[in-house]
């Protein structure tokens, strides 16, 4: 996992991610429990482990501490971007997405 971190303006490159990831599982854990889900973007693609992905979220949910931001924002969710190649035809999908969450 790659993160870009801007403010408080996460976009986290899960593209590749797998149950193998034990370091992004960790990542992603921290995340949940600091910032809130609304103002996250995901990018990911067809090599990424989508259920696991939803269940590792779902998780990181359910440990989070009682200052987590997400705790008052139960029905909040990070906004994923499928990215179907890497020359940048997708970027403007992926910037709307990062405006959306700033707007947050």
């Amino acid at each position: 996992m790659k993160l870009a971190l801007t403010g408080q303006l996460p976009l986290v490159d899960l593209r590749g991610f797998s149950r193998q990831n034990a370091g992004v599982i960790f990542e992603l854990t921290t995340l949940v429990d600091a910032i809130p889900l609304d103002r996250v973007v995901m990018a990911t693609d067809d090599t990424t482990d989508a259920v696991f992905l939803d269940e590792t979220i779902q998780k990181a949910r359910a440990q989070m501490s009682p200052q987590s931001p997400n705790r008052a924002r139960a029905g909040a969710s990070p906004s994923v971007v499928r990215l179907q190649d890497r020359r940048l035809r997708e970027l403007p999908l992926l910037l709307t997405a990062l405006a959306r969450a700033a707007h947050a």
